[in-house]
């Protein structure tokens, strides 16, 4: 499949959201897209597949989605709402573990300085 203008815009206007759940201070995100074709194992009608890849280095693993339909924008679609689902998911992951933390830090400094003061 060939890549048009028209696909290219549209592919990165549905993305281009993706940077403000990023944290702004930290190392650039890379990542590819793949939109194509799926002709092998259906016996009718075209189906589009588009997939979302993203490489960080905060996240333990990368962040990848896939989605198939039989519309390709309706698979870029898919595709640019699900990865947004995940690093909502992944950001908000983060930051309780953060959370947890700070909390088991502040009940570890009041179990041992906070009971001098008492």
């Amino acid at each position: 499949m060939e890549l048009t203008p028209n696909l290219k815009n549209y592919t990165e206007k549905r993305l281009k959201g993706l940077d403000k759940f990023i944290d702004p201070g930290k190392p650039e995100i890379s990542g590819f897209v793949e939109i194509g074709k799926i002709t092998k194992h259906h016996r009718e009608g075209n189906i589009f597949r588009a997939e979302i890849q993203l490489k960080h280095p905060d996240y333990r693993s990368d962040l990848r989605v896939e989605t198939e339909s039989q519309d390709l924008y309706a698979a870029i679609d898919e595709a640019s709402e699900k990865i947004k689902r995940v690093l909502i998911q992944s950001k908000e992951k983060r930051k309780s573990f953060v959370k947890r933390g700070a909390r088991l830090f502040k009940k570890i400094v009041y179990e041992t300085i906070g009971k001098r003061f008492d």
